[in-house]
């Protein structure tokens, strides 16, 4: 048995490991570390047996750069012992690479087919779980944390613990088989399967009442549709819907009124436009920017939860409100509670890394056109999916979420792949 373990090669470990990986992104963070571990250990004994080299791509810089506000905003904090053991939840920060690394070369197929398996099985369960508040897997008590904002109707969480962290994980899923499902390249078989992966994905995503995921969602749809149409048809079709949009919400029918009051999805978007419902979080932001304006550099240094406090008390004060949620809970703004964290050096950071990920996959789909390879296709989805989810992040500390930002690291490797095909580098448009 020993000896057959030893003859299997580390590349197929790796893949192994890779495979289980997509599998569990849509369900299990402990399957995800589990995956993730494994990846980083078959990689390194790979360099150490020089059977795998280093390749710098253009994330480097941004990483590098939100490290650095890391370590400057931990070392001049209250606590820098308690700030730099954050280091601990910035170990998933290499994935990119190595699932970089591992796919070199290798073709994509397998991987989206079993995250389209597992994807859809749990989306059907979650969907399930809205309509009926079926829970299988979690205590009674944390279930009903999940009771229905509105009678008969529950969050939809999949197998998370929270509907938030599985609607930044849908999001991802369906921006990325949404293009798969309208490719040329692909059968009318696989198109179809992966048309019914992103449906499945996108009803349960609605069904979390997760707005920040609703808005991604959005965005996602809207950057896949502006690349996959021509000119005109793009015009037609955002005439069309900014007069649909306009004469449904003018018009004073008793239709709006029954979407906006008596349906679970109507009062949770009319929720969404109410400042008082919304009062908390904007009170955090107003805190948030408040702790900005008297630390504008390097920031208070992360888990100083407690140095935000005053801020919370005062303008509870001032407004008469009592929070919901404390800061150790977080800002519901990734921008802002990545400034706050690791400074002003540490958000450029952030939003270089995250936007030069999107840069790159526009610039090679807009020079060759998105239907010049399955590739393309493919980029498409995954910088939809990046830049719904920093939208999302506007509402949420979502990359702070260790399931999303597993998916968005992982995404992000796969992006790499794309760019960098067998190593080579990033094409550039053609002049003429």
């Amino acid at each position: 048995m020993s000896l057959a373990l030893k003859n299997i090669p580390a590349e197929k470990v790796r893949s192994f490991f890779l495979h289980l990986l997509f599998f569990f992104l849509p369900f299990s963070i402990a399957g995800d570390d589990f995956s993730i571990i494994g990846l980083y250990l078959t990689t390194i004994y790979l360099f150490i047996k020089k059977r795998e080299h280093w390749q710098a791509t253009f994330i480097q810089g941004g990483v590098l750069l939100f490290l650095s506000g890391f370590i400057l905003s931990s070392a001049f904090s209250k606590d820098p012992l308690l700030s730099f053991s954050y280091l601990r939840n910035l170990w998933r920060l290499p994935l990119p690479f190595f699932v970089f690394f591992a796919l070199r070369g290798t073709k994509q197929d397998s991987l989206l087919r079993l995250l389209l398996l597992s994807s859809s099985l749990v989306g059907i369960y979650a969907i399930i779980q809205h309509f009926t508040g079926i829970d299988f897997l979690r205590s009674a008590k944390l279930q009903a944390e999940y009771t229905p904002y509105f009678p008969g109707r529950w969050n939809a969480v999949g197998i998370f613990s929270h509907h938030l962290t599985y609607g930044g994980v849908c999001l991802f899923i369906f921006s990325i088989f949404t293009p798969l499902a309208f490719s040329p390249k692909l059968s009318v078989k696989s198109r179809l399967l992966y048309a019914a992966g992103a449906s499945i994905n996108l009803v349960a995503l609605i069904l979390t009442f997760g707005r920040s995921s609703w808005l991604g969602a959005g965005l996602s749809l809207a950057v896949i549709i502006a690349f996959s149409l021509n000119r005109k048809l793009l015009i037609t079709l955002i005439l069309i819907a900014g007069i649909s949009v306009s004469g449904f919400w003018l018009t004073d029918n008793q239709l709006k009124q029954y979407l906006l009051t008596s349906t679970s999805i109507g009062k949770r978007f009319a929720q969404g436009l109410s400042l008082q419902a919304n009062k908390d979080r904007l009170l955090m932001w107003k805190a948030g920017w408040q702790v900005i304006s008297d630390n504008p550099i390097l920031g208070l240094g992360p888990k100083m939860g407690e140095e935000i406090v005053p801020y919370y008390q005062k303008i509870a004060k001032e407004f008469n409100h009592r929070y919901q949620h404390q800061p150790s809970v977080g800002l519901h703004n990734i921008y802002i509670q990545t400034w706050i964290d690791f400074g002003i050096l540490g958000l450029l950071g952030y939003l270089l890394w995250m936007f030069s990920v999107i840069f790159q996959s526009i610039k090679k789909i807009w020079s060759s056109g998105i239907r010049a390879s399955q590739s393309n296709v493919l980029l498409l989805g995954l910088s939809a999916g990046l830049a719904g989810s920093m939208l999302a992040g506007f509402f949420e500390n979502n990359f702070r979420d260790g399931e999303v930002q597993s998916i968005i690291l992982t995404f992000m490797g796969m992006t790499l792949a794309l760019l960098y095909p067998l190593g080579k580098p990033v094409s550039r448009p053609h002049k003429g």
